[in-house]
């Protein structure tokens, strides 16, 4: 007798973020039969392809979060605050040679203050490289040393290079952030793990008890993973196989289960080991 088994949850789109992704495909390939078609084997291929696709897309997102530019922001900031206040300090030394120096020069180099450090990440980026041209240009990093501040420069000038190569300035450069690279990402690997399921739902003999149990034992994953899911949820907003579609607006891509979001140091890991490797199919030349 057929054994009763529902494939519809398998077959459609299941909907996820950037790290939960990520962890679905993994756990797809870790559970995937050892012994399988080569319909099967392109169908995994794919769904490694996609993950792997998704996976360096939120590790971009997660580099460039603001959680991770905010510790490089702040090391810039101290560098300017501290050199302007070394300055400034200085030049208040009523009757000391160098007051007078010192004045001139906060007066040259900081004329509208530091309010450029409160600006938005790129702006403060972009005007901090704007000060640091003018100390070379004007040369004035011997009245900079003269007034015992020296050591901040060098110290500002590391900041900034680690600041700008966060944020894609630098010297290696990054593409320009594009803000559907994520949804798509995630929205194709949900379409090759939905392919993958139909695959495996056609070949599942349901008249045979073991190829019930592999068929179970390979799409788990899902299963835990709309667990997690529902658990997360309201009890009045249960998820159905159709509202469990992936839908371009669907909640923050962000968001990752078991992770919290993308930017998060616990989803690190989950991001930094490339997934298992599946080999492609190779066709076989026809006579």
């Amino acid at each position: 007798m057929a054994e009763m088994l529902d494939t519809v949850p398998y077959v459609t789109p299941t909907r996820f973020s950037g790290v939960a992704g990520v962890f679905l495909a993994r756990a797809l390939l870790t559970a995937a039969p050892a012994e399988r078609s080569a319909r099967v084997q392109g169908a995994l291929h794919e769904v490694r392809e996609a993950g792997e696709t998704l996976r360096a897309v939120a590790r971009e997102r997660m580099r460039r979060a603001p959680k991770t530019l905010r510790p490089l922001d702040s090391a810039l900031d101290g560098g300017w605050l501290g050199l302007r206040e070394a300055i400034v300090a200085r030049s208040r030394l009523t009757g000391h040679p160098l007051a007078e120096r010192a004045g001139a020069l906060a007066a040259t180099l900081f004329p509208d203050g530091l309010g450029f450090l409160r600006a938005s990440y790129s702006e403060q980026w972009a005007m901090s490289q704007l000060h640091l041209e003018r100390i070379e240009e004007e040369n004035l990093q011997p009245e900079i040393d003269a007034v015992g501040a020296g050591d901040f420069v060098p110290f500002i000038r590391e900041a900034q290079a680690a600041f700008g190569e966060a944020l894609g300035v630098g010297e290696t450069g990054i593409p320009v952030d594009d803000t559907t690279a994520l949804s798509r990402a995630t929205s194709a690997l949900a379409d090759a793990i939905a392919d993958y399921g139909r695959i495996l739902a056609g070949e599942v003999d349901r008249n045979d008890p073991g190829s019930v149990a592999r068929f179970r034992e390979a799409v788990a994953p899902i299963d835990r993973l709309r667990a997690m899911m529902r658990a997360r949820r309201p009890s009045d907003d249960e998820p159905t196989a159709q509202n469990d579609t992936v839908t371009p607006d669907a909640g923050d891509p962000n968001v990752g289960v078991g992770g919290g979001d993308i930017d998060d140091p616990e989803g690190g890991p989950e991001l930094e080991e490339p997934l298992p490797p599946v080999e492609p199919v190779v066709a076989t030349p026809t006579a």
